[in-house]
């Protein structure tokens, strides 16, 4: 998303953005934990989706300082209070009922789903690593294994040698 897309949203829902939320937005999204249905990336839905509640169409009426930025995709919307820059789960937009989770900033919920990202990667249930993660995850297993072995194999079929030539070349000289 870009900066103009924020403005935009802050524009059309006469809101101030948190700004760990707009630099979340406006930077590359290079990790799973967090998806485009989790936070949207699209300024228009966030934007439609905000006033639909706010006009009270799928839930509760929201009040003004409430965006809605994504879900898990199960009808319980993520809604970031501009004022007090909590995000909250909300039980299929309701505001009167507890919010399912709740974060005092946009970050603590990113840090949240980074570490349950992270739990569910060292787990059983974690899917084998495929593509660029398999890679490097293959490269740095590589490394540590066989990193020694090349030192040794370096030092025996270079190093070695390059100081026993230098031996004999110093003694046919001085022989000479």
């Amino acid at each position: 998303m870009k900066i103009e897309d924020i403005r935009r949203i802050e524009s059309a829902l006469n809101v101030k953005l948190p700004s760990d939320f707009v630099e979340f937005m406006i930077s590359e999204r290079n990790y799973d934990a967090i998806d485009e249905v989790s936070v949207f990336d699209d300024a228009n839905t966030i934007i439609e989706a905000t006033i639909a509640y706010r006009q009270g169409k799928c839930s509760q009426q929201w009040p003004m300082q409430l965006v809605y930025i994504g879900d898990e995709s199960d009808a319980c919307p993520y809604a970031l209070d501009c004022i007090s820059a909590e995000l909250k789960r909300l039980d299929h937009g309701s505001i009167e009922i507890k919010p399912l989770e709740t974060f005092s900033s946009f970050q603590e919920f990113l840090t949240n789903r980074y570490n349950d990202y992270k739990k569910y990667l060292e787990s059983e249930n974690a899917p084998p690593l495929t593509g660029f993660a398999k890679l490097r995850s293959d490269l740095v297993f590589n490394l540590r294994f066989y990193g020694p072995v090349m030192v040794a194999l370096l030092i025996f079929f270079v190093v070695l040698p390059t100081i026993a030539y230098s031996i004999r070349e110093l003694y046919r000289w001085i022989t000479g």
